[in-house]
């Protein structure tokens, strides 16, 4: 029995691919019936005229339909979904001219927005290829801003993405709220790693940077393999005790945001720090790591120390996109302030499941980094005695 996505994947719209299946046909019967036979079916002339036509095209490849679905909520990225919720695969070059089933060249719209893409009207203009990108563009870095921040809300990150994790506050939080520090899968990585605990499940510390870090900061050794831990740490904490929506809370006015004080809460949107001093001490002073909404103002203290890669120091003074979780310090609004300010200690910094929030700095080992970092700084040079 044929499936819904091998009508689409040749350009079919979705509302007829499902009524092709649910008559049974596949794209073999279609081709062998004639017309009468399948407008006798119950199909209009005008929907075999568009099989027949489809189903002579080379088919796009599924894993290509199911990424362009996925980016776009399977949603039309010019109406976003206003004029209808189902679909067609269009071609912004035209398949007769260019028979191009990239990526690139596919949009998902409504049929409402795909007559006026092919037929604009008198009355309505017709909608260019350039404008087309630009829409599936917008629709597509929309639709995994949205993803990106229910990831957040249900606890998904990716293991890579976790630039910062403060331990002790995590530990702090859990014995106070869960009356123990769980034991969890995470830990049996970091132990693998020759980290060791205390018995009350606490982690040494001081052991780490002694034997482990080589001096440089806390987490210099594991890299991405002590992610787990944090983000399961993070979740345990979630399962007893709300993390507050902050994006949702900047709209809900002063007196709510003053509500949430002592609270935990979770965030994701753009952050951007100060330079990291280095090397990096224990203990070590914070460092601001601001983010802005249209009405609040939130300033992370961020301890050095607790930064997970050498990447994730030169990250963190970026602009990237975070999702972060933490507990509000305090919350201020006086006359002649514009926005509400949050002082907050992050619990964990990271990019959400479902969108890459890094701008330029992929995440790469330490010691990899730094042989960059100083053929960057050879080649600097040169190009400078080069001037002279």
């Amino acid at each position: 029995m044929a499936k819904i996505i091998d009508f689409v994947n040749y350009g079919v719209p979705l509302e007829l691919a499902e009524r092709a299946k649910r008559l049974n046909l596949t794209k073999a019967k279609i081709q062998a019936f004639r017309r009468p036979e399948l407008m006798q079916m119950g199909l209009s002339e005008e929907d075999v005229k568009c099989l027949k036509d489809c189903l002579v095209r080379v088919p796009i490849p599924d894993e290509t339909v199911y990424l362009l679905l996925g980016n776009s909520n399977s949603t039309c990225c010019v109406c976003k979904g206003q004029k209808g919720q189902t679909y067609i695969i269009h071609h912004i070059k035209p398949y007769a001219t260019s028979q191009d089933n990239k990526y690139e060249n596919l949009i998902v719209l409504c049929p409402s927005c795909h007559d006026i893409a092919h037929h604009p009207s008198g009355l309505t203009l017709g909608i260019s290829a350039k404008n087309l990108r630009k829409r599936k563009a917008d629709w597509e870095n929309e639709v995994a801003l949205a993803n990106s921040h229910r990831a957040a809300a249900q606890f998904k990150i990716t293991s890579l993405g976790v630039d910062y994790a403060n331990i002790t506050r995590l530990e702090q939080a859990c014995r106070g709220l869960l009356g123990e520090i769980p034991a969890l899968s995470g830990a049996k990585n970091l132990r693998n790693f020759g980290v060791r605990f205390h018995a009350d499940g606490t982690m040494n510390i001081d052991d780490i940077l002694e034997r482990l870090s080589n001096g440089r900061f806390l987490f210099n050794f594991p890299g991405s393999a002590s992610s787990l831990y944090w983000i399961e740490l993070v979740e345990q904490l979630g399962s007893v005790v709300p993390f507050h929506d902050i994006n949702a809370a900047d709209t809900a006015g002063v007196t709510a945001l003053h509500s949430l004080s002592g609270q935990f809460a979770f965030y994701t949107g753009f952050c951007q720090g100060e330079r990291v001093p280095e090397p990096i001490r224990w203990p070590s002073d914070p460092i601001n790591v601001s983010a802005e909404l249209d009405n609040v103002v939130i300033n992370f203290a961020v301890d050095p120390l607790y930064l997970l890669s050498a990447t994730a120091i030169s990250r963190i003074r970026e602009r990237n996109r975070y999702a972060v979780y933490f507990w509000i310090r305090s919350v201020d609004t006086e006359p002649a302030m514009t926005k509400t300010t949050i002082s907050a200690i992050p619990l964990l910094i990271a990019a959400p499941a479902g969108f890459n929030g890094f701008s330029n700095i992929p995440w790469i080992p330490t010691n990899e980094y730094e042989r960059h970092m100083m053929d960057r700084e050879s080649r600097k040079k040169d190009d400078d005695n080069e001037l002279l």
